[in-house]
């Protein structure tokens, strides 16, 4: 992901406006300080120490203005959240019109539709069912399709590929998610 964000989308030579969600400890030490405009935010500040200066951000309303950042980086974020279709809202209305955010999930490629259910509660069960004890889905590979349903225009890279030796997984592909003025 970093290297992805140094050599493709060049967050050191633009005077980018970052929004990362639930940020990466590595990335956050590598960025902070050295981008012009970085903000990090997550809705449960414990993980964190307060020399990470992490504002409490939820992303169902985030209380960011409207175009107010120009990349937002929500890498494996979506599959705990219930209301995913308003977090993607939320995170198009603070997206400059030609910004472009990163939107990372956990995907199996062994089902067409994502798994959801609203009546899945308990850690045991979502563990059972999702994978996880705190995710509320399983993303199928209808994924893109969620996010073109919102209005984003996609791009899909596959990091194994341009980064072969850095032991990704060949399964998972990069989404980058832009936001247009249509």
């Amino acid at each position: 992901m970093y290297t992805f964000l140094v050599d493709y989308l060049g967050v050191f030579k633009k005077q980018f406006s970052i929004l990362h969600i639930a940020p990466e400890k590595v990335i956050l030490k590598r960025l902070t300080g050295h981008v012009y405009d970085y903000v990090t935010g997550d809705i449960d500040l414990s993980r964190y120490s307060k020399s990470d200066n992490i504002r409490q951000t939820d992303l169902l309303n985030t209380g960011f203005s409207d175009g107010r950042f120009d990349l937002i980086i929500c890498n494996h974020v979506l599959e705990h959240i219930v209301d995913e279709q308003r977090a993607l809202q939320e995170i198009k209305r603070i997206l400059k019109v030609g910004g472009s955010a990163i939107l990372q999930v956990p995907i199996s490629p062994l089902l067409q539709i994502t798994e959801e259910d609203p009546k899945i509660i308990t850690n045991k069960d979502r563990l059972e069912h999702f994978g996880q004890h705190d995710h509320v889905r399983l993303y199928g590979i209808d994924y893109e399709d969620r996010l073109k349903k919102i209005g984003f225009k996609l791009q899909s890279f596959s990091l194994f590929e341009k980064y072969p030796n850095f032991g990704l997984n060949p399964e998972e592909k990069l989404y980058l998610a832009s936001k247009s003025d249509d």
